[in-house]
């Protein structure tokens, strides 16, 4: 937890879940899953960074859908207008434009290998 303590920020502040304490509990497998559901959670601190910065924070599936949706709105605009080479100008600020959307699953999660951390706090 020492290397990603924006991990604990994101479990208080998103799910009111204390690691420390989850740990004790008897039922670890509730922190597993919250910790899981991290890297698809847009308001998670450690997603933005897994991804690439603090661009990332609370962009979803749905703000680049509605992005997009901007965008084609602007270029429908565009080309019906009297300029006949229709370009698609200022489009909607995304995160990384020049590369493919990324999407996080959480097999980058269990990456971390939080079995072997979890049995040594227990």
């Amino acid at each position: 937890m020492e290397e990603r303590p924006e991990v604990l920020g994101d479990l208080w502040a998103l799910y009111r879940l204390d690691f420390y304490e989850a740990v004790k509990a008897p039922r670890v497998d509730v922190l597993q899953q919250c910790m899981a559901r991290l890297a698809v959670e847009p308001g998670s601190i450690w997603r933005a960074k897994e991804l690439g910065g603090e661009k990332w924070f609370g962009w979803s599936m749905q703000s680049s859908l509605q992005a997009d949706l901007i965008d084609a709105i602007n270029f429908q605009t565009s080309a019906t207008a009297t300029n006949k080479k229709a370009k698609l100008k200022n489009p909607v600020e995304r995160p990384d434009p020049k590369s493919k959307p990324v999407e996080v699953r959480s097999k980058s999660v269990s990456s971390m290998n939080w079995g072997s951390a979890l049995s040594r706090l227990v």
